[in-house]
């Protein structure tokens, strides 16, 4: 799997409700060099990335949403391992009306 900067992904969930889902758009990406006990090289992938939200992460009595598939970028940023994502997903990013 490749993965780059911009691209939106679902991230995996401990919850077998198949609508408990996580989205993240990836700002960053790194790798950390580590050794095992045996001396062994081991890279482990990172991301950096902001959460997006929709209408059901949003508080209570909060309803913005115009269409029900409609999320909403965060400012929000989280670290996780590139193991953490599930897959990609395409997010059609529209600009906010004044």
């Amino acid at each position: 799997r490749r993965f780059r900067v911009n691209d939106c992904v679902y991230l995996k969930t401990k919850s077998r409700d198949s609508n408990d889902v996580w989205l993240m758009k990836i700002i960053n990406l790194w790798e950390e060099e580590s050794f095992t006990p045996k001396n062994k090289k081991d890279v482990n992938m990172f991301f950096r990335g902001v959460w997006l939200y929709r209408q059901a992460d949003l508080p209570k009595g909060l309803n913005i949403a115009q269409h029900p598939q409609e999320i909403f970028l965060s400012d929000w940023e989280d670290e996780n391992s590139l193991e953490c994502i599930q897959c990609k997903c395409k997010v059609l990013f529209q600009n906010a009306r004044p």
